[in-house]
């Protein structure tokens, strides 16, 4: 059984869908370095939508297990919150969650096992107010009754 993520551009119900993985979803492989080429995966990394998209379409591309539209949903259930992992790209990065659980930003999900730096050679600095903002906001949205995404399925 394998370890599935949806991606999206933008969180909740208007967010929009751009793919999905069946396996190797974890956020250790996805975000981290790919197994199968040893390199690490810069789309974590994303602080435009436009490199987010291109990244994880690069990404995704030789992989068998993707779905990326115009190919349909490829879930029997209906949102993403049977998927182990969901991934988007909003305010200005990248965000996660697991099994229907409040968004975390990639830096705090992975900490120092994320990817190095940017194309460009450079490193993302992450300030303590930064951790204590995406907390606050984790805490705000752990309070809301249910993480909410599109529905992908009558």
């Amino acid at each position: 059984m394998g370890t599935r993520a949806d991606f999206y551009i933008g969180r909740g119900v208007q967010a929009e869908w751009i793919g999905s993985i069946a396996w190797d979803g974890h956020p250790d492989t996805v975000m981290g370095k790919r197994k199968d080429r040893g390199e690490p995966n810069k789309f974590g990394r994303s602080d435009t939508e436009a490199k987010f998209r291109k990244r994880f379409l690069r990404y995704v591309a030789d992989l068998e297990d993707a779905a990326v539209p115009p190919a349909p949903w490829p879930w029997p259930w209906a949102d993403s919150r049977m998927t182990d992992y969901v991934y988007a790209f909003d305010d200005g990065g990248v965000w996660v969650t697991d099994h229907d659980n409040a968004w975390t930003p990639i830096e705090v999900e992975l900490g120092d096992r994320a990817a190095p730096g940017d194309d460009d050679g450079s490193v993302i600095t992450i300030t303590e107010e930064q951790i204590q903002g995406w907390v606050a906001e984790s805490q705000a949205e752990m309070a809301k009754p249910t993480t909410r995404f599109p529905r992908m399925k009558p």
